[in-house]
């Protein structure tokens, strides 16, 4: 049976008015089979528009007129299904009120299905930025002083008033999807590329210019920047020739692990990328690639499409071997390598990491399919990517990019595992968890580890947490104690980061200007003096006893996580 030609069937020709102003279905499908060609740069990044009418956006007041029954959550109607064999897609086709086994769906659908409304607030947001562009950027060496003083409770009020841009979950209201009725859209990946088949039903339907989504199969083309399956037959060949698919890249871990029925799955991790600035990526990864991005798109907030354009980026993908041989894709990840200045000494460096060719890696977009989630799947990725950057003599550092509190969560665990496993095996090294870690050890361990100071700081953290677990109720208290005094000292630590800032600003030893001409130094100092006087004073008010034991309550809740991950997963 055809997704396709269920009982609610997709067209691609405009379907029959009923004398209302409400279209009815008809019948019919459209036959697209999917093409790897991808569109000219000019249409950015590889996405073209396939076609798709250039309509205007819904606004949010005309979205009011639209009838309750015509308007659907798209995080809701939207679902996706891994299929690798014939069984798989018919199961998928089978109309069912019940989600499906290993049916999941997206987390985000604002980057495919315009919401009405978005144009304005775009244009609002714009206004906002350009109002504030001439003014931010003088603030920027004051801003970074807090944010080098590694002091995160500088943001707790942001976070309260649901500001901070790391921390970014699904909204239930967003996505509307307006002009359709019983609306149902199915997603279909093939198991080892992703190649997408999209399904769209619906039993009413609105004048094209009554709806968010003019037409939705359309919609998707665009971001993917080729045509998706729509067919049965199509379909049914990608899953063949997902059979035969040969991991590209090279082999960097592999692990096995055993379910509750005591069955063994295993697993591989390939590298695809570390090569790349010299030699270019492998044959066929730019199409492989291009597959992969879009499905980012539904599940990691303001996800970009990444191309092998960039030579920078290094690219890591999570295999699960089958019984006949083939693969399923089912995680991936990319990492962006900063390339850092040349240096010539490094007083608190060894020797290999003096060069040209070092680089800060930031790990980017992080993602395991939601069937094989909380598994630890995730951990044991993640941890087999950092190893591999730390073997690489060309790493000076690893980084996390701002990112959601599950995967800063996932980061934690995996960081706070690297370092303990680093301690245990050092005999010389005498460690006190009642007292923080000397500023020698934290070099010492990142000159192995290459894990920024902070990270280190807070695995330390998770140790000397897990640790009084173990000793009982005294040493618990300890710890909240001595928690308690270090985050004083950090915040106090920002405010002396600030004004040591301000100072050198006061001297003169910020200066962009070339003319150096005095009015230009003034209106950048009364820039940074105003930016200095906010920041200092948010500092400020952390210093309450509410506020730190609020922070130190988030901070043993976070510590506590990872220690109980950690005893899960390895």
């Amino acid at each position: 049976m055809d997704p396709a030609n269920n009982s609610k069937k997709r067209v691609n020709e405009e379907p029959t008015t009923n004398g209302n102003g409400v279209f009815k279905k008809v019948n019919g499908t459209n036959g697209n089979s999917i093409s790897h060609q991808e569109t000219p740069e000019a249409e950015h990044n590889g996405r073209g528009t396939n076609g798709v009418e250039q309509v205007k956006s819904m606004t949010a007041a005309e979205l009011l007129e639209i009838p309750t029954e015509f308007r659907a959550n798209g995080l809701k109607v939207v679902t996706f299904r891994v299929v690798d064999n014939e069984q798989g897609l018919l199961t998928a086709s089978e109309s069912s009120a019940a989600p499906a086994p290993g049916e999941f769906n997206p987390l985000f659908v604002y980057q495919y299905f315009k919401e009405p409304g978005d144009e304005e607030a775009e244009a609002e947001a714009a206004a906002a930025r350009s109002a504030l562009l001439a003014s931010d950027h003088e603030g920027t060496a004051v801003k970074n002083a807090a944010n080098d003083s590694d002091n995160s409770e500088a943001e707790e009020e942001d976070e309260e008033e649901g500001m901070d841009g790391r921390i970014v979950l699904p909204d239930e209201n967003e996505g509307v999807i307006a002009g359709y009725k019983d609306l149902k859209v199915t997603v279909l990946l093939t198991a080892a590329t992703w190649k997408p088949f999209v399904a769209v039903s619906y039993s009413e339907a609105l004048p094209p210019g009554q709806r968010s989504v003019t037409d939705i199969v359309q919609a998707v083309e665009k971001v993917y920047g080729h045509k998706v399956m729509t067919t049965n037959d199509a379909m049914l060949q990608a899953i063949k020739d997902d059979a035969k698919f040969v991991p590209i890249g090279r082999k960097v871990n592999g692990f096995t692990t055993t379910d509750k029925s005591n069955t063994e799955h295993a697993y591989e991790v390939y590298e695809v990328g570390k090569e790349s600035q010299d030699l270019g990526y492998p044959a066929r990864f730019s199409e492989y690639l291009a597959l992969i991005q879009p499905v980012l798109q539904w599940f990691i907030y303001a996800s970009r499409i990444v191309t092998t354009d960039d030579s920078h980026w290094l690219h890591y993908f999570l295999y699960q071997k089958t019984n006949d041989g083939s693969v399923r894709l089912i995680g991936y990840c990319s990492v962006y390598r900063f390339k850092m200045w040349p240096r010539k000494s490094a007083a608190d460096a060894p020797a290999q990491w003096v060069g040209d060719h070092l680089h800060r890696c930031r790990i980017a977009q992080f993602l395991v399919l939601p069937p094989y989630q909380k598994s630890g799947l995730g951990a044991r990725m993640l941890r087999s990517i950092i190893t591999r950057l730390q073997e690489d003599s060309n790493t000076y550092e690893i980084t996390l990019e701002d990112a959601s509190p599950d995967c800063q969560n996932l980061f934690d665990v995996v960081t706070a595992f690297l370092v303990r496993e680093h301690l245990s095996s050092q005999k010389t090294m005498t460690i006190d968890y009642k007292k923080p870690l000397p500023a020698e050890q934290i070099t010492q361990i990142r000159q192995k580890l290459k894990l920024a100071p902070s990270v280190i700081k807070f695995a330390f953290d998770v140790l000397a947490c897990s640790t009084a677990r173990r000793q009982g109720r005294e040493a618990i208290q300890d710890y909240y104690e001595n928690l308690t005094v270090a985050t004083q000292q950090k915040i106090e630590d920002a405010i002396g980061g600030l004004e040591r800032t301000w100072q050198r600003i006061k001297e003169g030893y910020y200066d962009f200007s070339e003319d150096n001409t005095d009015n230009l130094r003034k209106i950048a100092r009364a820039g940074w003096r105003a930016n200095y006087i906010d920041q200092k004073d948010k500092q400020e008010r952390q210093i309450t006893p509410e506020k730190i034991g609020r922070s130190v309550e988030k901070q043993a809740e976070r510590t506590n996580y990872a220690v109980k991950r950690i005893e899960d997963i390895f």
